[in-house]
């Protein structure tokens, strides 16, 4: 008989061992299962303009949109994000640029052509404004911010530019 309760005391601690192993294994996989909590900025919507702007932009969901016809303000706590279009007869972005009359070809510093969802694209800074031109189909799109702040989501926003003609 000893020997019968020698071994329900060592199979009662190899039961207290396997279940305190199971209980910190499940507890350890609840941890690396769980989800990250997405910031505020990390949460990303899809806007589609009207129709006579005819583009989608990727949007972080902390900003409120007001849309009116030529341009789209993106407005957050930091600042805000313009969108802007014009119409041009100029068949590209360089010649646009050359010839603008707000002498775009002599202001925008730190100039860097860029290809943006297969648009012609320029970025650069005038003054502390930072801008993307966009040109698709004789339109010209002007995605800029004077804060500082927003220029990662503004460059995160311009690189996610689509034109989208109906």
């Amino acid at each position: 008989m000893a020997r019968k309760k020698g071994n329900i005391f060592s199979q009662y601690w190899v039961a207290v061992i396997v279940g305190v192993v199971l209980l910190a294994f499940l507890a350890w996989r609840q941890v690396g299962s769980s989800e990250t909590i997405p910031t505020s900025n990390s949460s990303i919507k899809t806007f589609r303009s009207n129709q006579v702007m005819d583009f989608a932009i990727e949007v972080p969901s902390v900003f409120e949109i007001t849309e009116k016809s030529s341009r789209v303000s993106f407005s957050g706590s930091k600042g805000a994000i313009y969108i802007d279009q014009v119409f041009t007869e100029l068949n590209d972005l360089d010649t646009y640029i050359l010839n603008s009359k707000n002498n775009l070809e002599t202001r925008l510093e730190d100039r860097e052509e860029v290809s943006i969802n297969n648009l012609e694209a320029v970025s650069g800074f005038i003054g502390d404004r930072k801008e993307y031109l966009i040109y698709a189909n004789g339109r010209v799109y002007f995605i800029f911010t004077d804060s500082p702040d927003l220029y990662n989501d503004l460059d995160q926003m311009a690189r996610s530019f689509r034109y989208t003609p109906n």
